[in-house]
């Protein structure tokens, strides 16, 4: 019961602050590692959700993703799919972001960007 009333405040306040017109990046990045944390089985999900809110945001919200989930490569590359699908035009960006956190996940990285 103290775990769904958790996540359900815990939901809010995530679409609270998807739903402001500024989006503050660092605060985004939080809440996006700790709702992966919470819910890992959920990632792309929120990476997508969250992405899609704020574009800008991508290279912040996809390190915080896979910080959270401390991604293996193939996860690492999922994630990077994710967000590159929801926001192509922050595409190299995204995949460059990734890299800063996951190195080892390099070629699944340049992988997914050929296919794309």
């Amino acid at each position: 019961m103290k775990q769904t009333l958790f996540f359900s405040a815990f939901s809010a306040v995530l679409a609270l602050v998807s739903a402001t017109a500024e989006v503050d990046c660092l605060k985004l990045s939080l809440a996006v590692k700790f709702a992966v944390k919470a819910q890992e089985s959920k990632v792309l999900e929120i990476v997508a959700n969250e992405v899609s809110a704020a574009p800008d945001c991508a290279c912040e919200v996809v390190k915080a993703a896979i910080e959270g989930t401390e991604a293996k490569p193939d996860a690492v590359a999922a994630i990077v799919e994710t967000a590159a699908n929801v926001a192509p035009e922050q595409m190299r960006l995204i995949a460059q972001c990734a890299v800063a956190v996951a190195p080892d996940a390099l070629s699944q990285v340049q992988a997914v960007l050929a296919k794309l």
